[in-house]
């Protein structure tokens, strides 16, 4: 009997080195079998449901008469009074336990098929003294949108704005007067032409991707692009991305695609550090200070990744890589915009599209938010934890449409849009939710004042519907 666990910590010991799974999906066994015998030891082929195989050898023992995984099996399945209905797969789910490694993550690279390089160019002053001008180009990254409902041959690019804007460009508000894209894996040509006075000019090669500036936001560092020659991703392998709506799991695997330094598109890969935090900073134009909700990263980022894509382990749209900071004590923290608010916002671009550069419209509630408490908890249907907040009406301004129907005080529970209900867990929660309100509709706030849980309606008419800069 001493003999009999000797060889059983061997098998398990084995079993626990050995078995490797590369999976996303945490598939079950569907089979076990033995493929060979080689002196001591046996090899078994391990099939899981979603077609992989793991080999497993098994030495059992000196003079291989010893017991064998089958003996142990069969033993096993005696002792337990069962029938021929209790499989060696069974057995080894009941009895034998393996680790775990996560090494097949292509669906997270197929992001990289969603991703564009972005050229755009500005006029500048070559001096001020002369005030002779010339083009200068800044590197960026995109993603390829293409909108529910939209034509066939209809793309759209998403960027930053601060991609397609820069203070010193010569143009009105500072915008480019032409951006060209190149798909990840293409032949990537731009030639650079001297011209007088030491001024540049760029032509492209024919992979180019010619696109018109639709609109966007400097607040929210958003901007969107048209597709002027579709065909160009039409006739490729190129792929629209897919928007993951929900929020971003503490922890989680991260790809980031973009095209650091201009010298090219590439992918880094982290982990989401923080699922949401407010930054502050320097807006393109040079002088605006903006204030945004973003996803914290670990992964290296580096200039030119700004307007690409961070994708999640599916390949899922998570957000849009928007910043870093840069200082000689910090290492590894980067933000990219939520892909729920950026979604929303193209959107809103594209339905006000016309023929200038428009600005996404919001409600503007005219309210200011306070966190009252906030704690961590465990999501055991999602496996992750999640942090919640008691949110609350902190101010409101006289002209809020929301003036004597929300008190200060007020903790919100719920808002309902259309026939849908959203909690208001979060702080940053209700701006991103503003983004689907309509001129005219009626939402309901669910608040709890003094106690009682209280319904709010709100009716938000076409005054409270504003440009968003």
């Amino acid at each position: 009997m001493k003999n009999f666990f000797n060889y059983l910590l061997v098998i398990v010991f084995s079993l626990l080195v050995v078995i490797v799974y590369n999976s996303f999906l945490d598939p079950s066994i569907v089979g076990i079998e033995k493929s060979s015998v080689d002196g001591v030891y046996d090899t078994y082929i391990i099939t899981y449901s979603n077609g992989k195989t793991d080999s497993l050898t098994i030495k059992n023992g000196e003079d291989a008469q010893d017991i064998t995984i089958n003996d142990l099996y069969l033993a096993t399945k005696t002792a337990l009074g069962k029938g021929d209905e209790y499989t060696m797969l069974d057995f080894i789910n009941d009895y034998l336990s393996f680790t775990v490694q996560e090494k097949d993550e292509a669906k997270a690279y197929v992001g990289a098929l969603s991703t564009v390089e972005v050229y755009s160019e500005f006029p500048m002053h070559l001096d001020y003294i002369s005030h002779k001008t010339s083009n200068e180009m800044a590197a960026g990254a995109g993603v390829i949108y293409k909108p529910e409902g939209s034509a066939e041959n209809e793309y759209y690019i998403i960027t930053n704005y601060h991609v397609v804007c820069d203070g010193n460009s010569l143009t009105e508000n500072n915008l480019a007067t032409k951006v060209t894209c190149f798909l990840y894996g293409s032949n990537v040509e731009i030639y650079e032409t001297s011209v007088s006075f030491g001024g540049y000019s760029y032509t492209y090669g024919a992979d180019a991707i010619n696109c018109q500036l639709v609109g966007g936001s400097i607040n929210y560092d958003i901007a969107v692009l048209k597709v002027s020659n579709p065909e160009k991703i039409t006739n490729s392998n190129a792929k629209p991305v897919t928007f993951f709506e929900g929020d971003a799991v503490v922890g989680e695997t991260i790809v980031a695609v973009g095209n650091p330094g201009g010298i090219g598109a590439s992918v880094t890969k982290g982990i989401v550090s923080l699922d949401r935090e407010e930054r502050t900073a320097t807006a393109s134009d040079g002088i605006t200070e903006i204030t945004f909700s973003a996803i914290r990263i670990d992964a290296p980022i580096n200039s030119g990744n700004s307007g690409g894509g961070l994708f999640n382990v599916n390949g899922e749209l998570l957000g849009i890589v928007n910043s870093k900071i840069v200082d000689e004590s910090v290492e590894g923290i980067a933000h990219a915009l939520p892909a729920v608010m950026v979604k929303r916002l193209a959107d809103n671009v594209i339905e006000n599209a016309s023929t200038t550069f428009v600005n996404p419209k919001k409600v503007d509630l005219e309210i200011v938010l306070g966190i009252e408490s906030s704690k961590a908890e465990y999501d055991a249907q999602n496996l992750s934890i999640k942090i919640v907040e008691e949110v609350y009406v902190k101010t409101i301004k006289t002209t809020s449409v929301c003036k004597q129907l929300l008190y200060v005080g007020d903790v919100l529970q719920t808002i309902t849009i259309g026939e849908k209900t959203y909690n208001l867990d979060r702080d940053f929660r209700l701006d991103d939710l503003t983004w689907l309100i309509q001129e005219n509709e009626v939402i309901v706030f669910e608040v709890l004042r003094s106690n009682n849980v209280v319904s709010v309606p709100v009716v938000i008419t076409a005054d409270y519907i504003k440009s968003v800069a």
